[in-house]
């Protein structure tokens, strides 16, 4: 069923005085399904009253219509003077609240800030008060680059308090370091981040660094511009310096969907549609200025764009640093230096790296040393968000990095490992294709 709202709220609703002298709540439209007509826009409020709460489903009696799975009506309101969402019926909803997916057998209170994520892309945030942007570039781009610099975060914190803006408050707060209030300063990705359709990474201040979009977020609904729209308002996002998309996994993704009020897009749109439109999305977003890293994903071959797109992104993004789109598929491998005598390694010079390798003499590891008095394990080298991570399992203090003692170590090209004394591998990274 086409998205679409039953009344005239694509203009504000007009504020009536409230009975019970609470102050007012408001649940504003923050994002649309792609396809929502375009009389309706983000902005829009409701006011949340005991009265008339604002139904939300599929029936005729609701006021504003998305397709849910079930076809209940989630109403949101308030509830002896609190705000609340709630179904009459405790029938499930194709939504969540802050990514936490809700369970309406009973109500939710709602607080400022808090996001209605519904599955087909209608995003609600519950409003007490206005919200507030101050942007400072020069202050953004030294956290890019040093985003947990303490003199920087004072100076930057002590800016946005002045300015009213709710993101001092959380670069603040304790909260900053909790999985599910990093979910609620997410917003509309917060339910995507639940399902790793977006996987965000923070610094320990509280601000992105880095974030992935998956496969199933390009390709889905409500989809990969969708996505990327909703990223660029984040205020946790206005120092994002590297940005990932997995719109090339081996062959570009096909039936993405089209950049909200873009005619004739077709169904099956060929790179030299997409790209554009992503390049153009980014350099709208609040991090065009600090964003350092584009990537469209990985593929052996790369892929083929006219020069003028690469000259837009330059254009539009002045921190990136150019290597192309598409990033070729790498390889991480131990390559054999030396090895003492009596002691052999399978399978030989060059050994391919899976993301958990263990090093050994028993017959499940994935790199066979054998020779006199080898243990069944010698370490074990892991991929981790931080890298590759080769680790001493055993503790029995035999490896070695660089020629130092560790029980671990995050790996960088040309590192020597020695497992054992006398058996050296180098740690490398090749292209492959």
């Amino acid at each position: 069923m086409p998205w679409s709202c039953t009344d005239a709220a694509a203009s504000p609703t007009p504020v009536e005085p409230d009975p019970c002298h609470h102050s007012p709540v408001f649940a504003e439209v923050v994002a649309l399904p792609p396809d929502a007509p375009d009389a309706m826009r983000p902005g829009a409020r409701f006011q949340l009253t005991e009265e008339a709460p604002l139904r939300v489903g599929r029936s005729s009696r609701c006021r504003l219509q998305v397709d849910v799975l079930q076809g209940a009506d989630l109403l949101i309101g308030r509830l002896r003077g609190e705000p609340k969402a709630w179904t009459e019926k405790g029938l499930p909803v194709a939504c969540s609240l802050n990514g936490q997916t809700l369970d309406l057998a009973l109500s939710y209170a709602l607080a400022d800030g808090d996001h209605l994520v519904f599955s087909t892309g209608l995003v609600l945030a519950v409003r007490e008060r206005p919200l507030q942007t101050a942007r400072h570039e020069g202050l953004e781009a030294a956290l890019a680059v040093r985003p947990d610099d303490a003199a920087t975060l004072a100076v930057y914190m002590d800016f946005l308090k002045e300015h009213g803006d709710p993101l001092g408050d959380w670069l603040a707060s304790d909260r900053r370091s909790v999985e599910a209030e990093r979910f609620k300063v997410l917003g509309p990705l917060s339910e995507s981040a639940r399902t790793q359709a977006v996987q965000p990474s923070f610094s320990a201040a509280g601000l992105l660094t880095s974030v992935r979009v998956a496969r199933h977020a390009v390709v889905g609904a409500p989809g990969l511009f969708w996505h990327l729209a909703q990223l660029g308002t984040l205020p946790v996002a206005r120092t994002l310096s590297s940005l990932t998309i997995d719109y090339v996994v081996g062959t570009p993704a096909k039936r993405v969907l089209a950049p909200r009020g873009t005619p004739g897009w077709p169904k099956e749109p060929p790179p030299e549609l997409v790209v554009p439109a992503v390049v153009e999305l980014v350099g709208e977003a609040a991090f065009a200025n600090t964003l350092e890293h584009l990537s469209l994903g990985l593929a052996v071959n790369d892929l083929e764009l006219p020069k003028a797109v690469a000259a837009r992104a330059r254009e539009r993004l002045p921190r990136l640093e150019w290597s192309g789109f598409v990033e070729r598929t790498r390889s991480a491998c131990l390559e054999l230096v030396s090895c003492p005598e009596g002691v052999s390694v399978y399978p030989g010079f060059r050994m391919r790296l899976a993301a958990d390798t263990r090093l050994g003499a028993a017959t499940a590891s994935q790199v066979i040393v054998r020779g006199p008095k080898v243990p069944e394990q010698l370490c074990r080298i892991v991929r981790r968000d931080e890298g590759w991570v080769v680790f001493d399992d055993l503790g029995v203090a035999l490896l070695r990095v660089n020629g130092r003692a560790t029980p671990r170590a995050t790996l960088e090209v040309g590192d020597l490992i020695e497992p054992l004394p006398g058996l050296v591998l180098r740690f490398a990274v090749t292209l492959e294709g």
